[in-house]
């Protein structure tokens, strides 16, 4: 059901209302941990300085490691963070359906890394961190195929459907007359914009992008698009979506509540207190170094000189010193807690779980085994960014490029599949990586009775399990031969067997005859 002007401004003040609860909040994660992002609920200049209330910059640096983390975890440039398969297990293995699904991916792949997703998904991992919630809009581009941006936290707003998906977003900001008419066109823009365009005068008109979906009885897999002038309630333009353009995603989420929970929040306390004690303990520093002095009233010659090599002149006869009047300030125990603090930031963030801890000593294999500990240890915490956020963006390339036509000609059993997102990044991998190691123990202790009874191993099914274990590990499916390729290579070894047992059948019975005939001629 569209929309009108009314209803649109309506929904979008009801979700004002209720988003001005977090603001305050957000507005205070940014102070501490995202200064460049500080504009919740104040203005500031362009190029002002962000930090001039900041003593210690742990959160932000701590921020900073985890965004970096993940972008390295979850969408690495140079590995392949996903693979399309279909829901039917036999179907993924027939040889056209591989090939095309393989091809598919690698398509998908190059078309992200060509555009601007890595730098915008950077930003999505560093709301995350800080906020708990982050946007990123995927539309059409006539140069990349696709294009992303990562919305501010202030711009947006959201609602779920029943299922407590994020399937609503209003989006607001501000344009001036020649962005709207350079956007929508003169023929769209009303006569007010046009005026303004003529004058010149930079007044900027609020705009929101509102997306919701075509409710009707069930679940809905349509939505509608309507860009509209908030103070004259036009609209600029209105279409119809057959999928989501945008892609919201929380790191946790609370029961009953639409907007996500952070690390930041959780480290906000300890990120305050370190900013206070550090500058406590700068200035208890600052008083050790160049501390304030007791002077006798008349046992020195004023002005009293403190610089460096100085000469204070003392009356004859006075015995008075000119002293500290703190003389044992412990500034090692303000940073002892200091260091005590920023720990547990960087716990809060994450960041011991993303490191190896340092050892003595470390053999290949401990490295290996802690690295994939850590992973699993995240696993959980980021399986709804796989949900929420990589899915809904694959999901919207996938459609972008088949409504272009860059996948080619569809193979016949693709035309009812359900396609499905299976996601391969470090954590995805470290994850299976204990399916295909039990494997392999299995094999190991299944290996005696291998040799006890060689017919023992027609019970397993050599070449699936193989292929088992070469996905599990992550290999390419170029490097997995298909079935006509393992028939045809098998067809060939089976043609060079038989012959080569003909050429030996054959000297054997050149070898008798030619036995027989000597022993023909000395009888």
């Amino acid at each position: 059901m569209k929309l009108n002007p009314k209803q649109i401004k309506t929904q979008l003040e009801a979700m004002r209302s209720e988003r001005a609860l977090w603001e305050d909040h957000w507005q205070e994660l940014a102070n501490y941990i995202l200064p460049n992002k500080d504009e919740v609920t104040i203005s500031d200049t362009p190029g002002v300085k962000k930090t001039n209330l900041l003593f210690d910059n742990t959160a932000i640096i701590s921020n900073k490691l985890l965004s970096g983390a993940l972008h390295g975890l979850l969408t690495n440039p140079h590995i392949q963070f996903f693979d399309l398969l279909t829901r039917d297990p036999k179907l993924n293995e027939q040889d056209n359906v591989r090939a095309w699904l393989q091809e598919a991916t690698n398509k998908i792949h190059q078309v992200l890394n060509n555009s601007n997703f890595q730098t915008e998904i950077h930003e999505v991992y560093q709301d995350l961190g800080c906020f708990g919630t982050a946007c990123m809009f995927v539309s059409e581009d006539v140069q990349d195929i696709v294009r992303f941006k990562s919305i501010p936290i202030q711009e947006y707003f959201i609602n779920e459907s029943s299922d407590g998906k994020v399937d609503t977003v209003y989006r607001c900001f501000k344009w001036s007359p020649k962005q709207i008419i350079q956007m929508f066109g003169e023929k769209e823009a009303p006569p007010d914009v046009i005026k303004e365009l003529h004058k010149n005068s930079g007044k900027m008109y609020e705009i929101v992008h509102a997306v919701y979906p075509d409710i009707k009885k069930g679940p809905t897999k349509k939505w509608f698009s309507e860009h509209m002038i908030i103070e004259l309630e036009h609209i600029l333009d209105f279409k119809k979506l057959s999928e989501f353009p945008y892609a919201v995603s929380r790191w946790t989420k609370i029961s009953g509540e639409k907007w996500g929970r952070s690390p930041g929040m959780d480290a906000l306390p300890d990120a305050k207190t370190v900013n206070k004690m550090f500058e406590i303990t700068l200035k208890g520093a600052q008083k050790t170094i160049d501390p304030a002095l007791s002077v006798p009233d008349d046992g020195y010659a004023w002005p009293i000189r403190t610089r460096p090599g100085s000469i204070n002149v003392r009356r004859a006869g006075s015995q008075e010193k000119i002293e500290p009047i703190f003389a044992d300030a412990r500034i090692d125990f303000g940073v002892q807690m200091l260091q005590l603090m920023q720990d547990k930031i960087r716990e809060a963030f994450f960041v011991d779980q993303l490191k190896l801890r340092q050892a003595d000593r470390m053999t290949a294999t401990e490295v290996e085994q802690r690295t994939e500990e850590s992973m699993r240890l995240l696993g959980p915490i980021l399986g709804r960014q796989e949900h929420e956020n990589l899915g809904p963006v694959v999901s919207r390339v996938f459609s972008i490029m088949m409504k272009k036509g860059l996948f080619g000609r569809i193979p016949q059993e693709l035309s009812d599949a359900q396609l499905d997102v299976q996601y391969s990044s470090l954590i995805a991998r470290a994850q299976r990586i204990n399916v295909g190691r039990n494997i392999l123990r299995g094999f190991e202790a299944m290996s005696p009775f291998f040799e006890l009874d060689p017919n023992s191993r027609d019970v397993i099914h050599g070449d699936n399990s193989v292929k088992k274990i070469a996905k599990t590990f992550g290999w390419p499916s170029e490097m997995i031969a298909t079935n006509k390729e393992i028939e045809e290579t098998r067809q060939i070894k089976a043609e060079q067997e038989a012959q080569l047992q003909q050429q030996e059948a054959q000297a054997q019975q050149a070898d008798i005859i030619s036995k027989t005939s000597a022993a023909q001629q000395q009888g």
